[in-house]
């Protein structure tokens, strides 16, 4: 095995990736941005979604060296806690000990050692499958876990050690019909708005769709039909949380929505269109947008 990549040699194979201290997945929270650290990265073989691992890096500059892996089924995002070295991983599977039902585990960081331990795997509600993304709550007090086979958002409490509880809450999307068409649900992607209310793309549902906590419940706030005909794939905020950027679920076209706290509106579709039929992974940096096609 290779042991030393520069990022662009890595950038051409990775499935999340992104760079400080401690990293994650694309768009992750990061601790504190170092030329030296950790870096994190899921892969998962394609025709063996039961598989995978986490790749542990360690960097220096332009420089990452692998320190080795870990064992993890269908790693599709990785995230990382804002104060505490904890790294969350969503395994995108549809069954767990028998049951329809993705997973989320929690591993502690040893940044000194460079390398992982778990300290817990939670699985989702039944027929909560294929789960894609996941986002912390303001204070971290929460995981917000998108799971796209079964249509289901699950939350999940976040213990005072970083560790996983059980499911706490559930909110089940139905999907619709249109022009003699079924289209189930399929929420794909998350993010976290700075006024504390969550933010979710579903490809099935074509919306944008606002979140807030009530009393330890998922509660839909407001709804915004976008990529009419394919529906949203992967969703970015800008950093102050101002404009939702979406991608189309077929085509790949790029959207800006403008947010606001009591609603949004379908404001400008940019330029740039993607040809490919896979959807990128994105990420909002200073002054640009960074698409990772993966």
């Amino acid at each position: 095995m290779k042991r030393n990549w520069t990022r662009r040699e890595f950038g051409l194979g990775a499935m999340a990736i992104a760079t400080g201290a401690a990293c994650s997945g694309a768009g992750a929270a990061q601790w504190e941005r170092k030329e030296s650290g950790l870096a994190f990265v899921g892969s998962a073989p394609a025709n063996e979604p039961g598989d995978g691992s986490i790749h542990l890096f360690r960097t220096a500059g332009e420089r990452w060296t692998a320190l080795g892996t870990v064992p993890a089924a269908a790693p599709a995002h990785l995230l990382l806690h804002p104060t505490l070295p904890v790294l969350y991983a969503v395994h995108r599977v549809d069954t767990w000990n028998h049951l329809p039902r993705g997973v989320v585990s929690a591993y502690r960081v040893d940044g000194h050692a460079g390398r992982l331990h778990l300290l817990g795997t939670q699985p989702l509600s039944l027929s909560a499958t294929l789960p894609r993304h996941a986002v912390l709550t303001g204070g971290a007090t929460h995981l917000f876990v998108a799971a796209e086979g079964g249509g289901i958002y699950n939350l999940l409490p976040v213990a005072a050690d970083g560790s996983l509880l059980a499911v706490s809450a559930i909110h089940k999307e139905f999907g619709m019909e249109e022009g003699g068409l079924a289209k189930p649900a399929a929420p794909n992607s998350v993010a976290l708005l700075p006024n504390g209310a969550l933010l979710a793309a579903d490809a099935g549902l074509e919306t944008l769709t606002r979140f807030t906590l009530v009393d330890g419940t998922l509660r839909p706030t407001h709804r915004l039909r976008v990529h009419r005909g394919e529906g949203p794939r992967e969703l970015a905020l800008s950093p102050g949380g101002r404009f939702a950027y979406t991608t189309g679920a077929a085509t790949g076209e790029l959207r800006r929505h403008r947010l606001a706290l009591g609603n949004a509106s379908d404001e400008v579709a940019l330029a740039r269109r993607f040809s490919s039929p896979l959807a990128p992974a994105m990420a909002y940096v200073p002054d640009a947008i960074s698409l990772l096609q993966v």
